[in-house]
């Protein structure tokens, strides 16, 4: 009987809160705006409500936490790895959140332009000098690009804000290296290099292989929201994720996109979570 009336009195205050913003901390029509917007849209029938989008840019994904932490207890925010990062240089604990839910997980990939001709034995040249770009201090790949240049000291990490410009200046040689998130990118004119996974991945030889890192870095798609949020809440938030993970084009559109799908009930999220900023605590 108390189980019943949590849940009816949950959602009674969802419907008096006639929607559901979800904060998404990167551009629109990026990899993290498109997930969120196919996650809104499976969501938006499961909890008979609106879901609204709101992209907030800048500080590497900082204002975005921001706003979460002044928004009401139903928002909603998807982000990635870079929030163990923000935490982390912000020394915030990583309780001081609830994560309804993980979608999954996806390795890096470290490209460069083809008219470049670079290989991973001309990377590894102690002569030459390379430019890698990132996303800017405190993010997950300027984590990465710092894995490299402790191997390799003829790199240099070139900060940016967003990824647009990070390939308009590969395209045009003005650096020789960046990061993707996926292999959504796949454009004639980028090769990829490798991998940031421990292993050969589509053909694609790990980032120890080609530039002697003997780390792992990997982005973790996850839904957070305040400590405010009930448990009730959660805990639905986390059955809709599970059901989104297992439909079929959600699966379909996961191995276009090169992430590996994630199925955990609330419990194991917080283990996973905690076990993975321990991981980025290290880097």
């Amino acid at each position: 009987m108390k189980r019943a009336l949590l849940s009816l009195l949950f959602f009674i205050s969802l419907t008096a809160n006639a929607n559901v913003n979800l904060l998404v901390g990167f551009p629109a029509g990026g990899g993290f705006d498109i997930l969120a917007r196919k996650f809104s849209i499976f969501a938006e029938k499961e909890l008979n409500t609106n879901i609204v989008i709101t992209n907030i840019l800048g500080a590497g994904g900082a204002i975005a936490l921001t706003k979460l932490d002044n928004s009401d207890s139903n928002t909603l925010m998807l982000t990635g790895s870079v929030h163990h990062t923000l935490l982390i240089s912000s020394n915030t604990p990583v309780e001081k959140y609830k994560y309804p839910g993980i979608f999954g997980e996806s390795y890096f990939y470290i490209a460069t332009s083809k008219k470049h001709g670079l290989t991973c034995e001309s990377l590894r040249e102690k002569s030459s000098k390379f430019f890698i770009g990132t996303n800017g201090p405190g993010t997950a790949t300027n984590a990465g690009a710092s894995m490299i240049i402790n191997k390799n000291p003829g790199f240099t990490d070139v900060p940016y804000k967003g990824a647009p410009m990070q390939l308009t200046d590969l395209l045009s040689n003005q650096i020789q290296l960046a990061f993707l998130s996926s292999l959504v990118l796949n454009r004639p004119d980028l090769n990829i290099i490798a991998n940031t996974s421990p292993k050969v991945l589509d053909g694609t030889p790990s980032w120890g292989e080609c530039l002697g890192v003997d780390d792992t870095l990997r982005n973790q798609y996850m839904i957070v929201t305040t400590a405010n949020s009930s448990d009730e809440y959660v805990t639905k938030i986390n059955q809709i994720i599970n059901k989104f993970t297992k439909d079929p084009e959600t699966l379909k559109y996961f191995k276009e996109s090169g992430i590996i799908a994630r199925e955990a009930d609330i419990d194991r999220v917080k283990k996973l979570v905690i076990t993975e900023h321990k991981a980025w605590s290290k880097k």
